[in-house]
């Protein structure tokens, strides 16, 4: 029963126990490892974050462990342009609700850093979850991030993707375009310079 498997993976939240294994199998070196994790007593393992007071671990507190082993990776792979899209945007991120969308930008990084997407993808309900927060709050900061260019909403997948710079935000696009362009059109002086009103006023 989901109840008794919840309170058997306390305090990891299932998102970690899903893709941990994953993180470590790809990434872990020397003592870095699921084990070290679960087991050592160094910074950001699991045992200091409880004796810190951290009640309910995420995905976030995955990026922070493994993050050592993440800046060992090739610059020219895929996971490490990924890493450092996360660590460029979260020493951006301030004002309001900052812990929260740093929060959200590591989890969503370790989602696809686990690139597991048929158990866990980048959707609203999944980060919902990881944030525990509420809907309300949660389309308040995801809008913040998504004006502010850190985060982009593919509609069509109903995912959302860190801000790497490679893609295009295709909704903030359009609407960039009715202000900047048919905002400022004038229809009327063209309709009267090439129609004429007798045919429309006998």
């Amino acid at each position: 029963d989901n109840k008794l498997l919840l309170e058997d993976l306390f305090p990891l939240n299932y998102l970690v126990v899903k893709l941990l294994p994953t993180i470590s199998q790809r990434f872990a070196q020397n003592e870095r490892t699921i084990f070290s994790f679960i087991l050592g007593q160094e910074e950001n393992s699991l045992r200091s974050l409880i004796n810190s007071g951290e009640h309910l671990i995420g995905l976030s507190y995955i990026f922070d462990y493994f993050k050592s082993n993440f800046k060992m990776l090739d610059r020219n792979t895929e996971e490490y342009k990924l890493y450092a899209t996360v660590n460029k945007i979260i020493q951006r991120i301030k004002g309001e609700n900052r812990k929260l969308k740093i929060k959200l930008i590591k989890s969503l990084g370790i989602i696809y850093l686990s690139n597991l997407f048929f158990e866990i993808e980048p959707s609203k309900e999944v980060l919902m979850y990881e944030l525990n927060i509420s809907e309300k709050l949660f389309d308040k900061i995801q809008e913040e991030l998504i004006e502010e260019d850190y985060l982009i909403y593919k509609r069509n997948f109903k995912h959302y993707k860190l801000n790497d710079g490679d893609d295009i935000n295709i909704d903030k696009e359009v609407e960039n375009y009715i202000n900047n362009k048919l905002s400022k059109f004038d229809f009327i002086e063209p309709l009267n310079k090439y129609l004429d009103p007798g045919y429309f006023f006998p």
